[in-house]
């Protein structure tokens, strides 16, 4: 009987503890310089503050790219607009901030771009969730002089 509850113990918990050490060897590395560029976006963001993000972080050409549409913006003043206009519908629907939750993929490209995916919630002014609890965002990121600058998102669903 210790044989037949220690084998199925071993079995119930071999595979999770496989996965696990997976999952925690699977961990994506991000490089600080580009961490504290996506955080300081996503401070921006939550602050709805359209000239940090314009001075800071996108630059144009800049691409939206949903699931069945693309957007690009080759004129600074129209993603501007587009910003504003962005900011006042979620202010509306009682946004309050979002948070990174994980890294979900990250390849620095030879060419001089960075592709980085970012896990994120995005929570109400009330302190409840909005919306989907996690949501993903694909970043195309373009080395720029000694700092970087989005250009194009893909919001993940």
């Amino acid at each position: 009987m210790n044989k037949i509850h220690f084998l199925s113990l071993l079995i119930s918990i071999s595979p999770h503890s496989l996965f696990a050490q997976v999952i925690e060897s699977a961990e994506i590395v991000v490089p600080k310089k580009i961490e504290r560029f996506i955080d300081g976006y996503i401070q921006a963001w939550s602050r709805g503050d359209v000239k940090y993000i314009m001075d800071n972080v996108y630059d144009v050409p800049f691409s939206r790219i949903d699931e069945d549409s693309t957007i690009v913006f080759n004129v600074s003043a129209n993603l501007e607009n587009f910003l504003v206009e962005t900011f006042k519908s979620l202010r509306n629907q009682g946004y309050g901030y979002s948070k990174r939750n994980r890294w979900e993929r990250f390849e620095d490209h030879s060419d001089g771009k960075i592709t980085i995916t970012s896990n994120y919630t995005r929570y109400l002014k009330t302190g409840g969730i909005m919306g989907v609890k996690e949501r993903r965002a694909t970043y195309i990121i373009q080395k720029k002089g000694k700092g970087y600058r989005i250009t194009q998102l893909i919001p993940n669903k």
